[in-house]
C-alpha cells in the first residue's frame, strides 16, 4: 500500500463507479469490475467506506470515527490514512478534491 505523500488531512476522496458492493451482516465485500480485484471489510472499515461516501475531508472523517469509537486522533488518523492508501492503490476510491 502506497499512502500518497501529498495527502491532505483536507482531500477528499470518492467510490469509483466501477466497483459493486454487496452489505452482509458484518460488514461489505466489494468488488472491481474491471480487475475482479475484491474486498471484505469489517464493520468499522465498512464505516470508513460509508464516510468516504458522504463527501467527507478525511479530518471529517476522523472526527466522525472518533465520535463513535473510543480511539485517540493519532491512531485514527493513521489506520484511515492507511486504508484510503489501500483503496486508491487499488482503484476502489478516486480524489476528488481538497476541502475549501
Amino acid at each position: 500500500m502506497t499512502i500518497p505523500e501529498n495527502l491532505d488531512d483536507s482531500d477528499i476522496f470518492r467510490p469509483t463507479t466501477k466497483v459493486l458492493l454487496s452489505e452482509l451482516d458484518d460488514g461489505i465485500v466489494m468488488m472491481d469490475v474491471d480487475t475482479a480485484d475484491y474486498l471484505a471489510l469489517n464493520p468499522v472499515s465498512s464505516r470508513i467506506w460509508s464516510l468516504i461516501g458522504q463527501d467527507l475531508a478525511l479530518c471529517d472523517i476522523y472526527a466522525e470515527l472518533r465520535k463513535e469509537y473510543q480511539v485517540d486522533h493519532d491512531t485514527c488518523r493513521s489506520e484511515v490514512r492507511d486504508f484510503v492508501g489501500d483503496l486508491l492503490d487499488r482503484g476502489f476510491i478516486e480524489h476528488v478534491s481538497a476541502q475549501a
